[in-house]
């Protein structure tokens, strides 16, 4: 590409040099903020991203606890409903044992509907 000679060059002046300088620089820095706040906005998304990702998890391990307690419980529970059974006559000892079947049954479906979910 040729280079302009002295007759393409246009004729700047001093002022005229500093208005173009200034306007580089304006634009220079405008640059510079619209990137600082691109950057600001993007850490912004990132960190609410965390803060999701932290409460999500902290919800699982709240889910994770409940189920261990519930767990425990139903436990104490089986073996006192089984030692019952022991003392009673054997009608009542089986529709008692029936009755505790589908609980048992029950409370299996509804865990495997929630803990998924969770």
């Amino acid at each position: 590409m040729p280079t302009p000679t002295d007759d393409q060059r246009p004729n700047l002046t001093a002022p005229d040099l500093a208005d173009r300088l200034a306007g580089l620089a304006r634009d220079a820095a405008y640059i510079a903020i619209g990137a600082g706040v691109l950057t600001v906005q993007r850490l912004q998304v990132r960190r609410r991203e965390l803060a999701h990702i932290e409460l999500v998890n902290r919800l699982e391990q709240a889910v994770s606890d409940v189920d261990r307690r519930v767990q425990a419980v139903e436990a104490r529970v089986d073996a006192a409903v089984e030692a019952i059974e022991q003392h009673l006559p054997a009608q009542a000892a089986t529709m008692l044992g029936q009755a505790h079947g589908m609980a048992r049954t029950a409370r299996q479906q509804v865990r495997n509907i929630v803990l998924p979910a969770a």
